[in-house]
């Protein structure tokens, strides 16, 4: 597992890793937004090295390690492997960002053991002949921290060699490498990381030592390793008396959060998320002073209240499996460090942290006032609960309270998808007002729409609006996405195909209904298109005494 990240090197500019970015959407998502926000945005002053050659050779115009096109962040989407990487490098959209000089990737694997947190040897596309040799180990007695090892902020303990390697530029961080804070992005990752269990039974603190089994019988093959398996997995659990410091005997920060937690709960079960502790060291350690914002969302718990009470540990099992994240003792381990934490305040549902380690939180209040009123005020969990109510009575919703509901997403295509019915049938007959209004939202969707299923072709169903619009220019265009994004389909040419014929362009018009045709012969509306196309080349040849009378155009589905 891995998490995503801003990272910077450089004098006036900020890295954004995100751990475990799979698909690398909400990258995307968050880099488009970054962009827009640019010119508000601290400009950068490049690096002390780069400076001192411009002055020598006489330029002026210093081209900072972000690409020379003066922003102020460069964002570093991670994974714990390559697996994903030859899909980002071909993503049409991600294609889009490459030249900007914004954005990389590189390989993180949050649970790496040391001299393994770059992902070790022949991660990268180089050979391996030019990979380095991995460092001496520490002699006996020495201190780990001065071997370049990812140590935290304080006593933080030792969790991996903690070089980055970012796989566009061929650039390595290493600990300290980086002026400015590390901001972390870690949506739904810190739940699939390494955990141990502890309960306090009776005022004493006791591990949960699990065993896993598997039933046998003439349905279950337990010599397989098939992810199914995974439904059949049973666990029990052993409780086995512990000391704090017996169980983290390298890393005192955790230790002493154990101990506070124990100590506050006479009854009470939860979990230490390990995993997440060393995933945000190792990425803590690339910034002078271990200097960081982790923004984290996922399931788990934020208030004492939740862990009362002594029971098993869940395991949610989805393809793989997964668990609720303590986000109160990694808020214990932040404010131990001197560092300031933010929560979502209610009980329920989605949870979403901000960790400010060594930062001062005085000097951020707007920040601070944001994360509170987004996460108070009308949460992500409350607005998901709002949109999927009005989708279950949606066949009466109308365009401006659709429209409300996108602006509300910020936007976004997967909301824009559970509604496009609303535009497509309403929008031809609202006021040209309200239409302009629109085309400007439905575009903004478009920009944010990263494809990853056919079957969800967010670019055909905003044609089909531009189309109902008359707006025919941008439709064709928009179904030329579609062919792009989600493959060629006859319905995409002959939509094409209406809209060349109501912008008079017959030939490729032609051409349209003809590569529909090619794909299916038998398509009922690309033949009556196609002899309608051909008795007004007829009309205007002459050969014909009257022109055939348009219709409403009308976008196939």
């Amino acid at each position: 597992m891995s998490a995503e990240c801003c990272v910077n090197r450089w004098i006036g500019t900020t890295i954004l890793p995100t751990p475990g970015a799979g698909s690398a959407k909400l990258s995307y998502v968050l880099l488009q937004k970054l962009l827009k926000l640019s010119e508000y945005l601290p400009q950068p002053r490049g690096n002390a090295a780069s400076d001192d050659a411009a002055s020598a050779d006489g330029d002026n115009n210093t081209a900072t390690a972000t690409g020379g096109r003066g922003f102020c962040f460069k964002y570093v989407i991670t994974d714990f492997s390559h697996a994903n990487f030859g899909f980002w490098m071909n993503h049409p959209r991600l294609q889009e960002l490459f030249t900007l000089g914004v954005v990389d990737f590189a390989v993180f694997d949050a649970e790496a053991r040391p001299g393994e947190v770059g992902g070790g040897k022949g991660t990268t596309k180089r050979d391996a002949e030019s990979e380095p040799p991995p460092p001496p180990p520490p002699e006996e007695g020495s201190d780990p921290a001065a071997s370049g090892s990812c140590v935290g902020g304080g006593d933080a303990g030792l969790w991996g060699s903690g070089c980055l390697r970012l796989e566009l530029s061929g650039e390595e961080l290493r600990p300290g490498d980086l002026d400015n804070p590390v901001i972390v992005v870690a949506n739904y990752v810190f739940d699939s990381l390494k955990q141990d269990a502890f309960r306090v039974h009776g005022g004493v603190l006791e591990e949960l030592l699990c065993t896993t089994s598997i039933p046998s019988s003439g349905d279950v093959d337990p010599s397989s390793l098939a992810p199914e398996l995974l439904r059949y997995m049973r666990c029990s659990w052993s409780p086995v008396r512990r000391r704090p410091a017996e169980c983290y005997p390298d890393d005192a920060r955790l230790a002493k959060a154990l101990e506070a937690l124990a100590a506050s709960h006479h009854q009470a079960s939860f979990l230490v998320p390990v995993g997440a502790v060393r995933a945000v060291d190792c990425l803590r350690a690339l910034s002078k002073g271990g200097k960081a914002l982790v923004i984290a969302g996922d399931k788990g718990y934020v208030h004492d209240s939740e862990l009362e009470g002594t029971r098993d540990p869940h395991l949610a099992v989805h393809g793989s499996f997964s668990c609720m994240v303590n986000f109160k003792l990694l808020h214990l381990m932040c404010e131990a460090e001197g560092g300031s934490v933010l929560h979502s305040q209610h009980l329920d549902g989605f949870k979403c942290s901000a960790m400010g380690y060594g930062l001062d939180p005085k000097a951020y209040p707007q920040f601070r006032m944001t994360f509170k009123e987004s996460t108070a005020c009308f949460s992500p969990n409350g607005f998901s609960s709002f949109q999927r109510q009005l989708k279950d009575e949606s066949r009466g919703l109308g365009l401006r309270p659709a429209l409300a509901l996108l602006r509300l997403s910020q936007h976004d295509p997967d909301v824009f998808y559970k509604f496009k019915q609303v535009f497509i049938d309403k929008g031809p007959y609202a006021g040209e007002k309200l239409q302009n209004d629109i085309r400007r939202d439905v575009k903004l969707v478009h920009e944010l729409y990263f494809p990853l299923q056919p079957s969800k072709d967010v670019a055909f169903e905003i044609g089909r609006i531009f189309m109902g619009l008359k707006d025919f220019d941008s439709a064709a265009e928009l179904f030329r996405d579609s062919q792009r994004y989600c493959g060629v389909h006859h319905v995409s040419w002959y939509n094409m195909g209406v809209c060349f014929f109501y912008l008079h362009h017959l030939d490729q018009a032609e051409k349209c209904f003809s590569e529909s045709l090619a794909l299916c012969p038998d398509y009922p509306d690309a033949i009556k298109w196609r002899q309608k196309l051909a008795d007004v080349k007829s009309f205007l040849a002459g050969n014909e005494p009257q022109q055939p009378q348009e219709q409403q155009p009308q976008a196939a589905v």
